[in-house]
């Protein structure tokens, strides 16, 4: 007699439902994604901060550590591989959003932002990976 959990998994029920989970760990991805893009390209006049120097680094770092540990959990494998191509991942994406903002007026991109965007997402991966 096959329990009701094993029966789930035998009639596919289960993997649907394992399916749906990982949507939603993608979509947290996307989701936070999109928040980070649209932060970026707004004008810092449309960003109240607190006027703390160093403030916005804090930020880069914070925001690319949330992107790579949502990917991370959503790809679900803590492997150095997977550290490698989403810190990549991470920090190519941030790079762009530093070129868009040459684009935008009151922004300028900077190479020090991008390091703290790469520097935040190899450390979300590596919290992950730990």
């Amino acid at each position: 007699m096959t329990s009701r959990p094993a029966q789930a998994f035998e009639d596919g029920e289960g993997f649907r439902a394992a399916g749906h989970l990982l949507n939603l760990r993608w979509a947290a991805v996307v989701l936070w994604a999109v928040f980070v893009a649209v932060v970026s390209v707004l004008p810092l006049r449309a960003i109240a901060g607190p006027g703390i120097p160093g403030i916005d680094k804090v930020a880069h770092f914070v925001f690319y550590a949330g992107l790579a540990l949502f990917s991370q959990h959503a790809a679900r494998k803590p492997c150095l591989t997977c550290w490698a191509v989403i810190t990549i991942s991470c920090g190519l994406f941030g790079m762009v959003l530093e070129l868009v903002q040459r684009f935008v007026p009151g922004r300028s991109a900077s190479l020090l932002d991008g390091l703290f965007n790469i520097l935040g997402a190899a450390a979300g991966s590596a919290v992950y990976i730990l």
